[in-house]
């Protein structure tokens, strides 16, 4: 767009009239409006318009969106360059919008002065009032939907009179005041510089993106493969976490993320500061070409934030899995995900039939023969989340036990569940208002087959677990049993669990490879952990009780 020349108002003589002055603007404004366009103008407004238009009609709403106008400047503007017409028909030619761009455009600094001052001389009497300046400003400001009330308008109206020394509301002014006043304020003068056909940014941007691109390829090449790089370790991670492992903790999954990102820039931060390996670079013809080395320590700076970023996250999520204390089952739950991932790699399915069958010498070979899995929980909605996970131990065993049964082998459990609910006293506790839903629980677990609380096949318990019965049906069951607790204790609890049965049974998390171990899981409110005083005493017995009982194998 051709930038317009700031020539300044000419006057024939110091002693020629303010009217002669006007005249002589006036008549530059025409010669403008009759002039003809030269080829290279005409080629900026070819651009501009996107075409050529000279031959396209377009509606007043459109010639004001050509030049950002408001509906009450437009009009002024259009009855300026004598298109009052245009307004009544709704309709003006590409032609007079070229011509009328090209006034704008190319107008010097007075002509330009005159159209604004016309704009405001709504009667045309070369004469400027009060009137007709606050009439054009309280239209064009709510048209141009200035952001504050009525009052802040006037203030406006007000500040800019008082600029133009119109104190009295009869007060008047011609052109030559008013340019004069132009003049002493060069702010003004640059306001003057917007009468003008709008710049096309979006042009001029399109350029400046498209010789960014050419310039800066290779670096828009390595942060994609930076990008890329992030995004498939994140996707690696989840695919492993949630897939695989099944696990379902957000926060936890966040920090995994953010801690394998942690470990890729770190890694980046250290090699962009070798010296040899960017010597090695800049000698090397086609690393050179396809590597910026140059901007090696820029590309330090950015890894580094990146990095401390990546520590925030990791941090914070920590910090929030922690706050938000859910490790009640949660620990337990990679281990039941575990046994069940196991099993699943020992299924084989038959291509044709679909029939599933399992290698069940690798299962009898496992360390972890027989788990038992009780859960204690007061509030059934805790159950809800993790149920998934369980009703799918329930399925997968259930095929388990179907194969062994069809293959003519003894069925074998290898996990079962206990739980507990104790917001409500057991049978054994219950008065008679428990009756009714006794009755419906039970009709439920025979005509469905599933609990009434859980929805599982097994029988959700109520009340609180009697311990003592409970470990010895193990100790009768299993003369070996490793017990793993998880979940808020509760000291109430912890004394239930008493010295004579932890007598019966052997703590023990790391069991040898000759004997069958047994996890038992106690959550949510269940059990505090001895004092240390009774943990030194059951560490003793324990290790007697090994002893004990390593000299009666071996007398076998």
């Amino acid at each position: 767009i051709s930038i317009p020349r700031l020539a300044p108002l000419r006057r024939h003589s110091t002693n020629a009239n303010r009217q002669n002055v006007a005249d002589y603007v006036e008549h530059h404004l025409q010669e403008l409006l009759n002039e003809k366009i030269p080829d290279r103008d005409y080629h900026i407004f070819l651009q501009y318009f996107n075409g050529d238009i000279s031959n396209k009609e377009f509606t007043i709403e459109e010639f004001y969106k050509f030049f950002q106008l408001t509906k009450t400047h437009g009009e002024r503007l259009l009855d300026i360059f004598g298109e009052t017409a245009c307004i009544q028909v709704n309709s003006i030619n590409g032609k007079r919008v070229i011509r009328i761009a090209h006034v704008l455009s190319m107008a010097p600094i007075s002509v330009k002065a005159l159209i604004l001052f016309k704009t405001f001389d709504r009667n045309d009497d070369k004469h400027v009032s009060v009137e007709e300046i606050r009439e054009f400003y309280e239209t064009y400001l709510i048209e141009f939907r200035f952001p504050h009330d009525s009052s802040c308008r006037q203030e406006l109206i007000d500040v800019f009179l008082q600029a133009f020394r119109m104190w009295d509301a009869n007060r008047q002014m011609n052109f030559d005041q008013f340019y004069t006043i132009l003049q002493e304020t060069p702010n003004s003068l640059e306001s003057l510089q917007l009468i003008n056909i709008p710049n096309n940014n979006d042009q001029i941007d399109k350029l400046k993106w498209q010789a960014w691109r050419r310039n800066n390829k290779y670096h828009i090449l390595i942060i994609l493969v930076y990008i890329l790089a992030t995004i498939g370790l994140d996707i690696f991670l989840i695919i492993k976490l949630v897939v695989k492992e099944q696990n379902r903790n957000v926060w936890l999954i966040l920090a995994r993320m953010a801690g394998s990102s942690i470990t890729l820039n770190y890694i980046l931060s250290i090699i962009l500061m070798l010296k040899h390996c960017m010597a090695l670079i800049r000698t090397n013809r086609w690393l050179r070409r396809f590597l910026p080395v140059d901007d090696h320590i820029d590309a330090h700076r950015y890894v580094g934030g990146a990095l401390g970023f990546y520590i925030v996250v990791h941090s914070l999520a920590h910090i929030i899995n922690y706050a938000t204390n859910t490790q009640g089952i949660t620990p337990y739950a990679s281990a039941l995900e575990c046994l069940m991932h196991y099993f699943r790699e020992q299924q084989t399915i038959c291509e044709k039939c679909c029939h599933v069958n399992y290698n069940h010498e690798a299962i009898q070979q496992r360390k972890l023969q027989k788990v038992d899995f009780i859960w204690v929980n007061r509030d059934v909605e805790n159950f809800s989340w993790f149920l998934q996970l369980l009703n799918d131990f329930e399925n997968e065993q259930l095929t388990y036990l179907e194969t062994l049964r069809a293959n003519n082998v003894t069925p074998k459990r290898y996990i079962d569940f206990h739980f507990y609910f104790t917001s409500l006293k057991s049978n054994n506790q219950g008065m008679i208002g428990y009756a009714p839903f006794d009755l419906a629980a039970n009709i439920y677990q025979n005509v469905s087959n599933r609990d009434v609380l859980t929805k599982m096949r097994t029988k959700t318990i109520l009340g609180r677990p009697q311990w003592s019965l409970l470990f010895a049906k193990f100790k009768a069951e299993y003369r070996r049993t490793s017990v793993f607790f998880t979940g808020k204790p509760v000291h109430q609890d912890g004394r239930r669990i008493n010295k004579p049965i932890f007598d019966q049974i052997h703590l023990d998390k790391d069991d040898d490879g000759d004997s069958t171990s047994e996890s038992e899981s106690v959550t949510e409110k269940s059990i505090k952990g001895e004092s240390m005083e009774d943990k030194d005493n059951n560490q003793k017995q324990s290790t007697k009780k090994r002893r004990r009982i390593d000299s009666d194998q071996a007398a076998r």
